[in-house]
């Protein structure tokens, strides 16, 4: 029962109704663009993309071509990705372009500096689909070699949304006595040390958010649960 799961330049395949039915019900699908999506043929059709795909793509140098590559535009202040910072040397080389459509500025977390996508995302039911319109490796951009690549990924399996909130805090709480904090959310919902938040009992833990139990991540051995 994962709450995220990773597609990197492939389509879904036979898996496609199985993975539709996972994100409706509150799953994250994270995709990643690449040679073998854009020489896709039905690629405009794939029902589980964000946004709709022109096949082909394009790349600096090619017959679509940029003459250069592209660099990240700052991220909005009030996105996903608010407050990270971009490297000056991250540069694109080639990505798959959407389609024109009325919806694509509200989709799209993350552009180049030419103002095309490089991340959008939509809902599908109670989940989310994601796309990164460049590649998960060095063959398209050199964003994965990047800290900022791991920052973008962690932002995004923080907004996965967990199916049953308070069903999956009381399972993982059954089997430990006690739960550590290790991040903790403050009243306006910034992140804040724990400093000395003694440890929460599982029988509390397990009824929610208190003030012996703010909001935040939380540890027993070797598990890691949100609260």
């Amino acid at each position: 029962a994962p709450d995220v799961i990773a597609l990197v330049d492939a389509a879904p395949g036979a898996q496609a109704e199985a993975l539709a039915q996972w994100v409706a019900e509150g799953g994250t699908l994270i995709r990643f663009a690449g040679p073998r999506m854009a020489a896709m043929q039905d690629l405009g059709a794939d029902p589980l993309l964000p946004v709709r795909l022109r096949p082909g793509g394009r790349a600096a140098g090619g017959a679509l071509s940029w003459g250069a590559p592209r660099g990240i535009a700052p991220f909005a202040g009030d996105g996903l990705f608010a407050g990270l910072s971009i490297p000056a040397e991250v540069m694109v080389r080639a990505q798959l372009l959407p389609e024109p459509d009325p919806d694509l500025p509200a989709r799209t977390l993350a552009q180049l500096t030419d103002g095309t996508p490089l991340l959008t995302r939509a809902a599908m039911g109670e989940g989310q689909l994601v796309l990164v319109h460049s590649s998960a490796n060095a063959e398209w951009s050199n964003l994965a070699l990047t800290g900022l690549f791991i920052q973008m990924l962690d932002r995004l399996v923080q907004s996965a949304r967990v199916g049953d909130r308070a069903e999956t805090e009381a399972t993982a709480a059954a089997g430990a006595p006690h739960w550590q904090p290790q991040l903790v959310l403050d009243g306006f919902g910034r992140p804040r040390p724990p400093g000395d938040l003694a440890p929460v009992p599982a029988a509390a833990f397990a009824e929610g958010p208190s003030p012996v139990a703010p909001a935040g991540l939380y540890a027993a051995g070797e598990r890691r649960v949100a609260l």
